[in-house]
């Protein structure tokens, strides 16, 4: 089995909101409004064929979210903030509660859908898996509490939690037939 070198590397991406032309959309080059530069990592090591992240966004937020088993979701504004004008920085944003993915995940692309107002839940969208066994995608609704608000990830880079160590060694998939006992009981007396 051949195997490949991997390095880690910096991940970062740049965010380039354009307007267009609302006479003619289509012959005239749309106009530059915002462009920033988001460093979102330090520890990005991947193959090329299976980039491990997917983008998404909201009406005012561009989302970056890693295929890991917690959910790491990044957002990023879309436009510039009052008085900003031309390429400057911006701050990323990550939720403040921790939420931990099947381990599979890691395995798939995550997607991170944004509420598209205050009354719906985001949705996270695991997709489907084809290797060695079948697994259908898996979709969550996380309310506004789930992920505790949204906070700069100079605040919360995840430095400074405990979590529970994952193990490595065995990546248990669920079969139908022997992980689910049907026990019957009686109602009646």
């Amino acid at each position: 089995m051949k195997t490949y070198k991997t390095t880690a590397c910096e991940l970062s991406f740049s965010v380039i909101t354009y307007k267009l032309n609302e006479q003619n959309p289509t012959r005239i080059a749309p106009e530059r409004v915002w462009q920033t530069q988001v460093s979102v990592s330090k520890r990005f090591s991947a193959s090329v064929f299976q980039l491990p992240f997917t983008v998404t966004w909201g009406s005012a937020e561009v989302y970056v979210t890693f295929s890991d088993p917690c959910l790491r979701v990044f957002r990023a504004q879309l436009f510039a903030p009052g008085g900003v004008t031309g390429s400057e920085a911006v701050a990323v944003h990550v939720p403040r509660n921790r939420m931990f993915l099947p381990r599979s995940a890691k395995e798939r692309f995550v997607h991170f859908l944004p509420p598209t107002d205050m009354q719906m839940d985001a949705l996270v969208i695991i997709s489907s898996r084809s290797r060695n066994k079948q697994s259908p995608p898996i979709g969550v609704h996380l309310k506004a509490e789930d992920l505790g608000g949204w906070v700069p990830m100079s605040e919360n880079d995840g430095t400074n939690r405990k979590v529970a160590k994952m193990r490595e060694d065995v990546m248990d998939d669920f079969d139908s037939e022997d992980d689910c006992d049907l026990i019957p009981f009686s109602i009646y007396n």
